[in-house]
């Protein structure tokens, strides 16, 4: 089986490979869940990250003291695949 530390460094590159395109920063662990549904297991990681247009809103990063963050949900399979990543809502981290 995986192990979680295997599992957050796969979601880890797979986010920075997904988005390689575009100026990520502040790339980082927010959430980790294991999910066994009987048949198919994986572990739910949340990351997080700074997008540069985020971040170049100097009013935003003023008002809320920090520039806000992009969160992405995703399902890690047991035996390493990455199947699924999504959106998740700030305000359920």
């Amino acid at each position: 089986m995986l192990e979680v530390r295997e599992a957050v460094g796969i979601a880890k590159e797979y986010v920075r490979d997904l988005f390689s395109d575009e100026p990520i920063r502040q790339l980082g662990l927010e959430e980790i869940d294991f999910v066994e549904d009987g048949t198919h297991s994986h572990w739910k990681i949340t990351i997080g990250f700074v997008r540069h247009w985020r971040a170049d809103n100097l009013a935003d990063v003023l008002a809320s003291g920090s520039a806000s963050r992009t969160y992405k949900v995703v399902a890690v399979h047991t035996d390493g695949s990455v199947r699924s990543v999504k959106n998740r809502d700030p305000a359920s981290v």
